[in-house]
């Protein structure tokens, strides 16, 4: 079964959170840098500790968009009928 697109709504949210891990994170560096006069080694630091972050967000979502689409196509087997029964149907109806 095809794979089903996430929502625009669902994308736009995971630019979000990429955008804000990577903003937080070069923020929390660089007032980190001010406030210790180590420019720019924390700034560098937090750059990193925010790219990290958005790579596991984009783990996580994307994770949970794979989990959906096993789960829908569970869900379409299991209701599809069997050859068995199919078998049984067909026999009751010629007795």
């Amino acid at each position: 079964m095809a794979a089903s697109a996430p929502s625009s709504r669902e994308l736009i949210g995971l630019g979000a959170s990429v955008a804000g891990s990577v903003i937080l994170g070069l923020a929390a560096g660089f007032f980190s840098d001010k406030a210790l006069g180590t420019s720019p080694a924390l700034l560098f630091v937090g750059l990193l500790l925010g790219v990290l972050g958005a790579t596991a967000v984009i783990a996580l979502r994307v994770r949970r968009f794979a989990t959906a689409d096993v789960t829908a196509e569970e869900q379409s087997v299991s209701a599809a009928p069997t050859g068995s029964q199919d078998a049984e149907s067909s026999q009751e109806a010629l007795s």
